[in-house]
């Protein structure tokens, strides 16, 4: 099995439904069209030599899901978790961001 650690810098853009349970739970899930600007990883092998990787810049498929809870009805705190996955032609490049914050729709 081979392991991949690393870094990218990547524009993100998706286009996402969203369900609401009882207003305050939330889920979502989106396509995209991301830019992957650079990428570089380093890639350890069955027998432990490692070699460095990177991945070109140019346009990949994006697949993003977001869950939230918002304490409150329409606004309110909300902490959330963004999942996104960029298609590259090299693989599959994953992003995670944890937002905390306020919303008010």
């Amino acid at each position: 099995m081979r392991h991949y650690a690393g870094a990218a810098v990547v524009a993100t853009s998706s286009l996402m439904a969203e369900v609401s349970a009882d207003r305050v739970a939330h889920a979502g899930i989106g396509i995209g069209m991301d830019r992957v600007l650079r990428g570089v990883c380093t890639e350890q092998g069955q027998a432990g030599e490692a070699q460095d990787c990177a991945t070109p810049p140019g346009l990949a498929f994006g697949l993003h899901v977001r869950l939230s809870i918002t304490a409150g009805i329409r606004r309110g705190k909300s902490i959330g978790i963004d999942l996104h996955n960029s298609f590259t032609g090299d693989g599959v490049l994953m992003i995670a961001t944890f937002g905390v914050g306020y919303e008010w729709h």
